[in-house]
């Protein structure tokens, strides 16, 4: 008899598969705050280093109202700026890690 071993932990066990998911899941919501965080700290041009090593996550963020180019409702420039749901992503998911 171990007086001293952990107890059995019950319940469902996440596959294999669910398990890859939720790292996958987890380094997208990474990059999306990578993003989101570049554009509000030092906003970064359309053909910037940040544009180019990361088009998908920028286009994300980009189609998701995260980041915009957009300064006023009639002026455009030329840099990605964070929007305001940019920075409630950002907040939301700032120590996201992949588990609830």
């Amino acid at each position: 008899m171990h007086l001293n071993t952990p107890s059995e932990v019950t319940g469902q066990k996440l596959t294999k598969a669910e398990k890859e998911l939720d790292k996958k899941t987890a380094e997208a919501v990474s990059g999306l705050c990578f993003i989101i965080w570049s554009a509000w700290t030092l906003p970064f041009t359309t053909r910037g280093k940040i544009a180019r090593n990361y088009p998908e996550l920028v286009g994300i963020c980009a189609s998701e109202g995260l980041i915009t180019m957009k300064i006023d409702s009639i002026s455009w420039g030329r840099h990605w700026l964070a929007t305001d749901e940019g920075l409630d992503y950002l907040e939301e998911n700032e120590y996201y890690d992949g588990t609830d």
